[in-house]
């Protein structure tokens, strides 16, 4: 419990939000940049701050994990 309770700046994953804010300091004006992760960025906190920014994301995940909700499959 003490963990969910912390704030996202003293969680280990909070360098997924360093890294959109050091990549988005450096990135040309005008410049698209894909950033892209793993399963261990999936924190809600992460996809708030690339939402609010307008950043792009690929997250790489496994497809066996997956549930379609449309007949099991997609």
């Amino acid at each position: 419990k003490e963990r969910k309770n912390r704030v996202i700046e003293e969680k280990e994953s909070y360098k997924w939000i360093e890294s959109l804010q050091q990549v988005r300091r450096i990135s040309p004006e005008g410049v698209v940049v894909v950033n892209v992760c793993d399963r261990e960025s999936d924190v809600y906190e992460y996809f708030q701050e690339a939402a609010k920014h307008g950043d792009k994301i690929l997250l790489a995940g496994s497809l066996s994990s997956y549930k379609c909700p449309v007949y099991g499959i997609c």
